[in-house]
């Protein structure tokens, strides 16, 4: 059976994500307005600490990633200038005459 529409002086259903222990549903109780939800969210440091250290171990962990593939960029460049050399060095004057008849 179909449900029926509400009257036009009820509310509609409320519905909305709630993960057991979220900070939304710690945080926004039902009936609450939205800019007391939001002021409440603004204000809430729970996991400023945590945040923070991630921050800050992505940053150092962002700084090694640059400095390790500059280091294999020197590298592939070097090995490739080697390959470059030895290849420029071959002797090309290697001529062959062909077989003769015995």
């Amino acid at each position: 059976m179909a449900a029926a529409l509400p009257l036009r002086n009820e509310k509609l259903p409320v519905t909305r994500l709630n993960w057991h222990g979220s900070l939304v549903s710690q945080l926004c109780e039902k009936g609450q307005k939205m800019s007391q939800c939001l002021r409440a969210l603004w204000n809430d440091e729970a996991g400023f600490i945590i945040s923070a250290e991630l921050v800050l171990v992505a940053t150092i962990l962002v700084i090694g990633l640059v400095v390790g593939l500059s280091e294999v960029q020197h590298a592939l460049v070097s090995e490739l200038n080697d390959v470059a050399d030895a290849i420029g060095s071959l002797n090309q004057g290697f001529r062959f005459s062909g077989l003769s008849a015995v």
